[in-house]
């Protein structure tokens, strides 16, 4: 099978824990461009986030950024698509976050706004690149327009919280645990596969032809969409099960593995 697209996942994917692209892996990212792959990031993260990594930016494709909720067009950052909650769910989801007091982290218009200043939102500033604004009433963002809220929380708590904010929105919301820590809220139609495949038949390309790689649950659509769907060897069962095939960790280059395995070598 000749692929023609690649969607990877950023944070334990193409990123190592210590949040870098090694050598091995950006190098087969740019030798699947210059096979004529269509390399497209998927991430969680806004574009503060990915715009500290020229890796990626240099590529002058297509970047799903927010879980699918907007697509930049690098480098020039282009804003191709973009879809924010609706403001009355964002305003029960602000809401329900503040009665169980977590924190909340809120992304409008490209900038970070936080509820509180602790060490969670220290945290998620360095993760995400981007310096968060503390307002004590979050709705006013509600006329702006919000891509995403996150809350931040212990692990433990957080697959309670996401059953019981499934159950609240129902299809009015995609409630999504991103990480251990966190938990996502989205507009229902946002997904990294619906961006995916968005793009893909934008460049004519078909979900066949596609490789996703991924190493979260927010990841597995993305996975099951693509003609060839890998799991990394660190993610959580769950996703592997769902998975065509499961690669090396992101400790050991598992994007490059799989571009070598699969488009190296398959498209010669």
């Amino acid at each position: 099978m000749k692929y023609k697209m690649l969607a990877v996942d950023m944070d334990g994917t193409l990123l190592t824990h210590e949040k870098i692209i090694t050598e091995r892996n950006y190098a087969a990212i740019k030798k699947a461009k210059e096979k004529g792959v269509l390399v497209v990031v998927s991430t969680g993260r806004a574009a503060a986030g990915v715009d500290i990594y020229p890796e990626i930016t240099s590529l002058e494709n297509p970047v799903i950024l927010c879980n699918g909720a907007e697509i930049i067009k690098y480098p020039e950052g282009k804003l191709l698509y973009s879809q924010n909650l609706d403001s009355n769910v964002a305003e029960k989801v602000i809401a329900e976050g503040e009665k169980r007091k977590t924190t909340i982290c809120i992304w409008s218009q490209g900038k970070l706004f936080a509820n509180v200043r602790n060490e969670n939102v220290r945290i998620y500033e360095s993760y995400s690149r981007g310096a968060a604004e503390i307002l004590s009433d979050m709705t006013v963002l509600l006329d702006s327009g919000i891509t995403k809220i996150v809350w931040y929380d212990e692990p433990k708590l957080i697959p309670g919280y996401m059953s019981e904010m499934k159950e609240l929105l129902g299809d009015t919301s995609s409630c999504v645990m991103t990480a251990p820590e966190f938990l996502e809220f989205f507009d229902p139609g946002v997904s990294k596969a619906t961006a995916v495949e968005a793009i893909a038949a934008s460049y004519g390309i078909s979900n066949e032809e596609i490789i996703s790689i991924g190493d979260g649950y927010n990841d597995v659509e993305m996975i099951e969409l693509a003609g060839l769907g890998a799991a990394m060897g660190n993610a959580p069962e769950g996703v592997k099960k769902r998975a065509d095939f499961v690669t090396e960790t992101n400790a050991n280059d598992g994007v490059a593995h799989v571009i070598e395995k699969f488009i190296l070598s398959e498209n010669d």
